[in-house]
């Protein structure tokens, strides 16, 4: 009798872990606008999740999702201890840096191009909670007929003009941003939380 108590009261926790991990996860999507990426990062509670656990679980996250050949990425990154605003290092962060595939297309001369982007991403870990913060993102336009790297650093953005217009051939990025990292977050999510995983993206 002890043990099938036992095992409920195991599955009755696991439960109430899930959704109180799935309802953090769901409070907000990054948006990519005139004045950059919001917001610039997103927290998830993962209540009974040590430091450690996290820390674990996304570096073997960050291992399978960009180290195999198929994947669309490179492991190019380090971990470094972080410290909060009080000046104490009672944090991990893990930073991933890596080449996404096709991830921005542009619209020129009547044709759609397609090119890599250069990703660097910050998950910055406690006890009980990770942050996800896009930290840098590159990427090769021809637009102008000149090849030109455009550096965004989510503070500010080279895709408006002054008029806060979309400059022309890029009205498919904004969302495009959007997509690839609300779409990183969610499998980093998924995989920490032990859900089903897809081709995010």
């Amino acid at each position: 009798m002890k043990k099938i108590i036992l095992f409920t009261l195991v599955l009755m926790s696991s439960y109430v872990f899930a959704q109180e991990a799935n309802e953090s996860s769901k409070e907000e999507k990054f948006t990519y606008t005139e004045k950059g990426l919001s917001p610039r990062s997103i927290a998830v509670n993962l209540k009974g999740m040590t430091k450690t656990d996290l820390i674990n679980k996304a570096r073997a996250w960050r291992i399978e999702k960009f180290t195999e050949p198929k994947n669309k990425a490179k492991e190019d990154d380090h971990d470094d201890d972080y410290d909060d605003e009080t000046g104490k290092n009672n944090s991990k962060k893990i930073n991933l840096r890596g080449n996404v595939n096709n991830a921005i297309c542009l619209n020129e001369d009547s044709k759609r191009t397609c090119e890599n982007a250069f990703i660097s991403i910050d998950v910055i870990i406690e006890d009980g909670t990770y942050t996800f913060k896009p930290k840098d993102l590159l990427f090769r336009t021809t637009y102008g007929k000149k090849k030109a790297k455009v550096k965004l650093n989510f503070d500010k953005t080279e895709l408006y003009s002054d008029n806060r217009e979309i400059k022309a051939g890029h009205e498919l990025v904004p969302s495009q941003l959007e997509d690839l990292f609300n779409s990183l977050h969610k499998s980093l999510y998924n995989y920490i939380t032990d859900q089903e995983q897809e081709d995010e993206w």
